[in-house]
Order: C-alpha cells, then sequence, then structure tokens
C-alpha cells in the first residue's frame, strides 16, 4: 500500500506538470548539518535548463526556486518606510521559506497568495503606509492601545512590535522618533550586525516558539576577520557557499540589507534582492558587511500561497523539479532503503555504510543514514597521530586506535647539515634521531652529496628498518 501511495503521488506530480507545463528545481534539503548533507551537485543554468516558471527573468545564472522566486518578487513585499530595509530583507527572506518551507513561518493572516506564475507570493502589501505621517506610523506598533488590525496584518509592524517589546524588557530603545537637520521628524529604525540577530531571533524563537532542533541561524560579519578585506571576503564566500545551493541569504552592504539568491560562477558575481520591488530585483554586490543564512531541519508543511485557477497550490506541486532525496530515508531491507523528496516522489538505493560508526570491542559498526548497519573487524589505516619517541596510534575509521612501533623506510632517512642522521615515521612522520652506531659510515662525517647518502642507504643490506621499543632514546 505504502508503495501504492508513492506511485500515485508520482504519477499526479507528472500529471500536473504535463498539464501545465512547468518546471522548476527545489532548494536543497537543509539538516542541523547541512555543511555536511548539502549537494555538491552543480545546478543548471538557466540557458541550457527547462524554462521558468511564467515570465523568464533576463539574467539568472542559477535556476532553483530561490531564483524564479525573488525574480518574481515585484509585489507582496514589506515597504521600506525610512530605512527599514532590514525588516524588509527578513519580510522577503521569511516568505521563501514561507512558500517553499513550511508555511508555518509566517502566519496566514500575514500571507500575500499569488493567483499567478508570473508573480511570486509574499506578505500582504504595505504602500498604505506611503499616505501616513511618520508620528502617525510610529504610534501604530508602539501605543500601550495599538491598533491591532494593523499589527495582525502588516508583516514589518509585526516585527517592529516584537523588537519593542523585547526592547522594554532589556531596558533598551530599538526604533524611536527623532528630529532631524531640517526639524523634520524621523524613525530611526536602522539596524546593525547584533540588531538584525536580535530581531530574527526574537521572531524565531521567542515569537514563533522555534528551537534549535527546528531551525539555526548562521551568520557572519567582515568584523570576524583578520583584516576588513579578509573578512568582507569571508561574508562573500559564506553567502556564496548557502546561494549555490539554493537557500537564500540576508546580505548586509554599506547603508543597505539585501536578499542574495543567484551566483555567476564564471564572473565570481553574487546576485541579490534590493527590497524595491520592480527596482534591482537582480543586481550585483560589489560589496559585503554580514550576512545571515536559516539553516531548518523541521518537516515540509505545504503551504496554500499559490492559487492557481482557484485550487490552493503548494509549490512541491508545482513541477516534478529536481528532486532532493535527502528529505528522509526509509529502511526497506537488508540491502537497500528508499530516498524520499518531499513533493512524495521516491528512488530505491543500496545501503552505504558510511554514514557513521560506533566502535564496539574487537569490532565496529558501520552504519548507513537510513539505520541499517553492519559490523566489520578494526582496520588501523584510517589514519595515524605521533604518541611517544617509539609508537604511534593507528587509528580505525570508526576512531579505535593501537599502539604500533615507528616504521621508516630508506627513502624516510635524512641528514642535517650538521651531519645528524634522522628519519620521519612513514605513517605519523615523526621525527626519529638515528643513534649514531645506526650508520657509522655516514654519521662521523658530513655527507659530501645528497646522491652519496641515497648510495650508502641503497647499498644496505636491510632495506626497511624497524624501532622497537628498546632501540628508542
Amino acid at each position: 500500500m505504502r508503495h501504492f501511495k508513492q506511485i500515485l503521488t508520482a504519477t499526479l506530480v507528472a500529471c500536473l506538470t504535463a498539464s501545465l507545463g512547468l518546471s522548476f528545481l527545489p532548494v536543497e534539503t537543509i539538516s542541523t548539518k547541512a555543511e555536511e548533507q548539502i549537494s555538491t551537485q552543480p545546478l543548471q543554468e538557466a540557458d541550457n535548463g527547462p524554462s521558468y516558471l511564467g515570465k523568464k527573468p533576463d539574467t539568472p545564472y542559477l535556476y532553483n526556486f530561490a531564483t524564479d522566486y525573488f525574480t518574481h518578487l515585484d509585489a507582496n513585499t514589506a515597504y521600506n518606510i525610512d530605512g527599514s530595509c532590514g525588516y524588509v530583507a527578513i519580510s522577503c527572506w521569511l516568505s521563501f521559506y514561507d512558500t517553499f518551507w513550511n508555511d508555518n513561518l509566517i502566519p496566514e493572516s500575514y500571507d500575500q497568495p499569488s493567483t499567478s506564475l508570473d508573480v511570486s507570493p509574499g506578505v500582504k502589501d504595505e504602500s498604505v503606509f506611503e499616505s501616513m505621517s511618520v508620528e502617525d506610523f510610529f504610534y501604530l506598533f508602539t501605543a500601550n492601545d495599538y491598533n491591532n488590525s494593523y499589527v495582525d496584518t502588516y508583516f514589518q509592524l509585526l516585527l517592529y512590535k516584537l523588537i519593542q517589546q523585547k526592547g522594554e524588557e532589556t531596558g533598551q530603545n530599538y526604533i524611536y522618533l527623532y528630529t532631524n537637520e531640517k526639524g523634520n521628524l524621523e524613525i530611526s529604525n536602522g539596524v546593525n550586525y547584533g540588531k538584525m540577530q536580535l530581531i530574527i531571533n526574537t521572531y524565531l524563537f521567542d515569537y514563533l516558539n522555534l528551537t534549535s532542533d527546528d531551525c539555526v541561524l548562521k551568520t557572519i560579519s567582515y568584523e570576524d576577520g583578520e583584516s576588513e578585506s579578509e573578512g568582507k571576503e569571508e561574508v562573500k564566500d559564506f553567502a556564496v557557499h548557502y546561494v549555490q545551493q539554493g537557500y537564500p541569504v540576508i546580505v548586509g552592504i554599506p547603508n543597505h540589507v539585501t536578499v542574495a539568491y543567484d551566483y555567476n560562477e564564471s564572473t565570481d558575481t553574487l546576485y541579490g534582492y534590493w527590497g524595491h520591488r520592480t527596482k534591482e530585483m537582480h543586481s550585483p554586490y560589489t560589496d559585503f558587511s554580514d550576512a545571515y543564512a536559516i539553516v531548518l531541519s523541521m518537516d515540509h508543511v505545504h503551504s496554500d500561497n499559490y492559487i492557481l485557477n482557484g485550487v490552493e497550490t503548494c509549490s512541491c506541486q508545482l513541477d516534478s523539479h529536481q528532486h532532493d532525496f535527502s528529505y528522509r530515508c526509509e529502511y526497506y531491507s537488508v540491502t537497500n532503503h528508499g530516498e524520499y523528496c518531499y513533493c512524495g516522489a521516491y528512488q530505491t538505493r543500496s545501503h552505504n555504510f558510511t554514514h557513521s560508526y560506533e566502535s564496539s570491542g574487537v569490532y565496529h559498526k558501520e552504519y548507513c543514514i537510513c539505520g541499517a548497519h553492519q559490523i566489520m573487524g578494526h582496520d588501523y589505516t584510517h589514519r595515524y597521530q605521533p604518541f611517544k619517541a617509539f609508537a604511534h596510534k593507528s587509528f580505525c575509521v570508526c576512531g579505535d586506535f593501537k599502539l604500533e612501533d615507528h616504521i621508516y623506510f630508506a627513502d624516510d632517512i635524512h641528514t642535517t647539515p650538521q651531519g645528524d642522521v634522522y628519519a620521519n615515521c612513514t605513517y605519523c612522520r615523526y621525527h626519529i634521531d638515528l643513534p649514531d652506531d645506526n650508520n657509522p659510515a655516514i654519521i662521523n662525517r658530513l655527507p659530501q652529496t645528497p646522491e652519496e647518502l641515497i648510495s650508502y642507504v641503497e647499498s644496505q643490506s636491510a632495506q626497511t628498518h624497524c624501532l622497537s621499543i628498546g632501540e628508542s632514546s
């Protein structure tokens, strides 16, 4: 019955693909071990891959959910109010994951569904704030009797309210009114590295009550680098690492906060969404200050953010897409298991017992990612670590080890300019000082040439030398 349902799901997806003519690549599965599990399979370039959903943007370089989403996000975004770009970036960033990963990341009351593949879903339009005075807007979320209809409708106001409440708890004033040089009122709602982390963490872990088992926030600042230039390069590398896998990344640049989602490897150029709707939807980066990536390990929850022909449609049902079969594994038999994409498609694979290891006395267990295991004897050739002057630790892949004497061969014997002869252990490379009587013909004088030492060593009857414990100094 299970396989029948799986086949039925795959068939329905294929039928939907044929009827709508859609094509889409998913974000790679994220886990708490994202660096270990991120797929290294190259993403298709736009010119070589299937056509985009709806209208095709002019210059995408990657082909995945993120590039399609942000190149069509020309509406349904938060409104940049007096420099609120940090809040706008968070809104767009979370809207992506709410649409393609888990529909619970943004409450339904803030969602703005889309009825067309030409326009990405997001949050409710906030252009209503354009006609408000700064003071009226400020009091929407700061007054004790604030208007719930606004805070409960517009996502940016929710973020404002949460950070304002956090400030009241800690004695900080994160958003406030001030008079500028021209005597006009303005809102101080800018962000920095620390404040961005506070806003994101407050929303995810305080408001949504997520735990570290559900979500981890990865961040980096150029100030973490040894120099400013190196730090900025590290921020770029961080962003590129995640973007290439299909994960949008919030990127701070001087005086602005954006969402990076596309990368041209041939020119080493990162592209992002600047938060201005139809303007600067695919702009190149030339500077970097900080970056933020979300690592989710929660299950996929279908979203209703697309309403196509009157039918609520989750993004995973839009197309048969390039499946990510690392979403879930299920043990089938002693020889194979099933690997599932979150859309329901699956494939059968033979066990690969390299996922993890467990030592148990004279043997160890080698585990497949599905939980299957095999029992094997130790093989102490995985790696070596110097231990004493006479021995090193020889490790098995499971972590178990045993002590073994240093071993060196003819090619491992060397001499210093002072005439001292030594050897490096062939396996752990430990430096072994040879006693004066070990090679008397060359110890008592400097070798004339390197060839002389090699010739002498090769002429010895014993081509392999082993130091035992009793011979060590």
